[in-house]
């Protein structure tokens, strides 16, 4: 019933982008990305998940049908959206801030201190866990080690800034 009434709206060829575009940001977005910032992704993960957006926003946003091409950026800058992945991104690094700040006697703040042990991993365990994405997020991205943007976190205003761009 919900894909029906979405679908009709979208297909309504009176409705602006910018509508259809706040349309998707309230229903789908919000769905999609669930719990995102505790997500272990790849590379190829985040790439699916981008194509799946744009897929998302050519259909029912712009209402592009298989012999039109429009190109990735212009989708984007049409629809004024970011890429989901780096949504996620933006959302991993906020929850690391908020568990950071967090007090020690706090279960996560403890499950974090607990996972940042030296611990040699079974035959078996994931290679691909969120703090190795947290880690390599932090150095890549902000040129930072773990224990650095734990202390930096501590300063809310500073964290802010950095998950928005404007810090280094």
């Amino acid at each position: 019933n919900c894909t029906k009434t979405l679908r009709k709206y979208f297909r309504n060829k009176k409705l602006t982008i910018k509508t259809k575009t706040r349309l998707f940001n309230s229903y789908v977005t919000p769905i999609f990305l669930y719990n995102s910032e505790l997500w272990t992704l790849k590379k190829s993960d985040n790439t699916k998940i981008d194509s799946f957006q744009r897929r998302l926003l050519r259909s029912n946003v712009l209402n592009v049908t298989y012999p039109k091409i429009v190109k990735n950026e212009e989708v984007y800058a049409k629809t004024k959206q970011m890429p989901w992945s780096e949504v996620i991104k933006q959302r991993r690094l906020r929850w690391f801030g908020h568990v950071a700040r967090l007090h020690e006697d706090t279960p996560a703040r403890r499950a974090l201190n607990h996972a940042l042990r030296p611990v040699r991993l079974p035959p078996g365990a994931p290679k691909t866990t969120w703090l190795k994405i947290m880690k390599s997020q932090l150095k890549d991205d902000h040129n930072m080690d773990f224990q650095e943007a734990l202390n930096k976190a501590q300063d809310r205003k500073f964290w802010r800034s950095l998950i928005r761009g404007s810090a280094m």
